[in-house]
């Protein structure tokens, strides 16, 4: 007969796995997945896409070219206020020859309508 495994089981009928910790008090259950608002995902996945889109036509990109430019999404909605936001998308757009003015202002307004999904967690879930 053989024998059980202490640590993790898939045997039973309820498909479980169990983990021995060392310290059983110390670890919290949590579940293993958590629900994520679509809404707020797709929104930000269409933000990054437009934000893709308006790099390349700021950089005069042909198909196959890449423009120099990353903006990280995260970094900028971290920031605390759009003064300090617009500083930071300008340092990262220094090469690009033509005027960035109307997608700062237009990338501001989106990041706005992603910012409860990633700034604040509490709206998220």
């Amino acid at each position: 007969m053989a024998e059980a495994n202490p640590i993790g089981s898939c045997d039973s009928p309820q498909r479980t796995v169990k983990f021995q910790y060392e310290d059983e008090n110390a670890h919290k259950k949590y579940p293993a997945t958590l629900r994520y608002n679509k809404h707020l995902l797709r929104r930000r996945l269409e933000v990054e896409e437009w934000v893709f889109s308006q790099l390349r036509n700021l950089y005069d990109c042909k198909e196959d070219d890449n423009y120099e430019a990353i903006l990280d999404l995260d970094a900028l909605l971290d920031l605390p206020s759009d003064d300090e936001r617009i500083v930071a998308i300008k340092e990262t757009l220094p090469s690009c020859l033509k005027s960035t003015d109307k997608f700062e202002r237009d990338l501001i307004e989106k990041l706005k309508s992603i910012q409860p999904a990633f700034g604040d967690q509490s709206k998220a879930f």
